[in-house]
């Protein structure tokens, strides 16, 4: 089975082509009918997520500050006056911090550039978007990728990666436990284990692995495995 793609799957492999895309992409945007800033898809990867600790920062600093001036003016007259908190940003990241559906968005604009009929081998080649990779991997060989997962107020959500195999299967380990028992089969990137935790109020730690299905029968290997602390 042949599966070639022209966007990298893997979050490293990923950060490493977009920047090149980001860098060479204004160059032919014109080419193809696309404009310079469809493909500051890189920028949008670090803008979203480093405003975010920003703005945790500030509100944080906006905390302390006002219960410096709490304690400033209930305070006995002796008392030394309390020291202003400082206010320290994050720094903007070196690499990138790959924001939820970029990798969505980057297809989409990929797939129009390589139908537009000015485009050509060598535009191809200069944005790395030329079909690439797993001539040879077979589906034995093939394994899912975990994206994200996230604790929901009952149960775990998980985002995979299909790479082009119609679904897979969720297994989970959970507690003191050192089984992992199937909790479902999906045909989407998004699975949902709404199990209660095992102690009600209690939180547990919960291990998941996934393997793709041809034919309703697992194929390929193992994802690695993601670790999760649910919520109580």
């Amino acid at each position: 089975m042949s599966k070639k793609r022209r966007v990298p799957q893997t979050e490293g492999e990923f950060r490493d082509w977009i920047l090149n895309f980001n860098n060479n992409f204004p160059s032919v945007a014109a080419t193809v009918d696309e404009t310079p800033s469809a493909g500051r898809i890189a920028k949008d990867a670090i803008a979203y997520p480093y405003l975010i600790l920003r703005n945790d920062a500030i509100r944080a600093y906006q905390r302390e500050e006002s219960q410096v001036k709490d304690k400033s003016f209930n305070g006995k007259v002796n008392d030394p006056a309390p020291s202003l908190p400082t206010l320290a940003l994050p720094d903007e990241p070196d690499g990138l911090v790959i924001n939820a559906g970029i990798e969505e968005f980057a297809n989409l604009l990929v797939q129009r550039i390589v139908k537009h009929p000015n485009c050509t081998p060598e535009i191809e080649a200069l944005l790395d978007i030329a079909l690439k990779g797993d001539d040879d991997l077979s589906p034995d060989e093939m394994k899912p990728v975990i994206k994200e997962i996230s604790p929901l107020l009952v149960g775990v959500k998980l985002k995979a990666s299909l790479q082009g195999m119609k679904g897979y299967r969720v297994f989970c380990q959970r507690g003191a436990g050192d089984v992992f028992e199937q909790v479902g089969d999906s045909s989407q990137s998004e699975f949902e284990d709404s199990r209660p935790n095992a102690a009600a109020g209690q939180p547990e730690t919960r291990s998941y692995k996934l393997i793709f299905l041809e034919n309703n029968k697992p194929v390929g290997e193992y994802s690695a495995i993601e670790t999760i602390v649910t919520k109580p």
